[in-house]
């Protein structure tokens, strides 16, 4: 009992620190790569669009970034891969959803390039 307790609170000392470090960054730091470049990253306007998506302004959402759904699912996705070690083809499905993710990232990125 007292082994599991000690991985729990690992666990959710880990979660909270990942929370911590992401709150920090999206409030307080904003995008490195903006504030060094002064170009907008691939993920610029992540948080505006889930933000505007919670407050029900789906229009806005997908004004500050167009691919803004597919955060969720590429965690969810790198999950997934990291943990089916033993089942070979959640593994191998897991990669090409995720190489799909990554892809539809990279062509929203060179279109907000482009202006298009």
């Amino acid at each position: 009992m007292i082994k599991d307790l000690s991985s729990l609170r690992k666990k959710y000392l880990g979660l909270l620190l990942f929370a911590a470090v992401f709150l920090l960054y999206a409030v307080v730091i904003e995008c490195p790569f903006r504030r060094i470049t002064g170009i907008e990253c691939p993920f610029c306007g992540m948080t505006r669009a889930h933000a505007a998506l919670f407050c029900g302004d789906i229009k806005a959402a997908f004004g500050h970034n167009r691919v803004f759904f597919l955060g969720l699912p590429t965690v969810g996705l790198i999950y997934a891969v990291s943990k089916s070690y033993k089942n070979k083809a959640l593994k191998y499905c897991a990669i090409v959803a995720l190489a799909l993710c990554v892809c539809a990232l990279i062509v929203n990125y060179i279109l907000k390039l482009c202006n298009i």
